[in-house]
């Protein structure tokens, strides 16, 4: 960059001494051999970079559960199976059909919430008169056996609507006996009398 109070001569001046330079160096004197290792280190400097930080292998977690034992569920895959054995069944709740209207089962329409298994499990425990089987297995608790336990809830339906039936013949004989204490009752004094019939001889 040139001084911006140099004058033209001065700036001439700078010109032909940097040409005089250039003629004065004779190229001749210069190794070649040591251009050549120059050039080598310099390729070899760029390509040098800075050491990649090793990524660190994440080594996979080990599961939080002992994996489930072959043959059994656990109440969230129970309640999907269920969920596919209700809709063919074609069951309905106050939401509409399980498992959707269509043919095949879609588990994102009105399916069986895991909660209510947890919920039967629980209200359903050994001590209860009719018990749902529940299992202990390989450090898992609450483990189903699908068939078992979809015949359990099958006969849990069945006697829930013959328990709904019997309740609706007591409360239809409890109706029938209110209605009949309601009639008022002939008194015998509103009876009209009659006089003894005389035997003809």
């Amino acid at each position: 960059m040139t001084n911006p109070f140099e004058g033209p001569e001065d700036v001439e001046e700078t010109a032909s001494r940097e040409e005089a330079e250039a003629e004065e160096m004779d190229f001749e004197d210069v190794d070649v051999e040591q251009l050549e290792d120059l050039e080598d280190e310099v390729e070899e400097s760029a390509g040098e970079t800075k050491p990649a930080k090793e990524k660190k292998v994440k080594e996979p977690k080990a599961p939080a559960r002992p994996p489930v034992p072959e043959g059994f569920v656990t109440p969230v895959a129970f309640a999907r199976i269920l969920t596919e054995q209700l809709h063919a069944m074609g069951h309905s709740n106050r939401n509409g059909r399980i498992g959707g209207d269509g043919e095949e089962c879609d588990h994102k329409v009105n399916p069986v919430p895991p909660q209510m298994v947890y919920s039967y499990i629980k209200n359903n425990g050994a001590d209860s008169r009719n018990p749902l089987p529940t299992y202990e297995e390989g450090g898992r608790e609450n483990l189903l056996k699908p068939e078992e336990a979809l015949e359990w809830w099958v006969a849990m339906i069945k006697r829930v609507k013959a328990s709904k039936a019997a309740k609706a013949e007591k409360d239809a004989a409890k109706a029938e006996k209110a209605k009949a204490k309601e009639t008022p009752e002939v008194e015998e004094s509103e009876l009209t009398e009659v006089g003894e019939v005389e035997e003809v001889e």
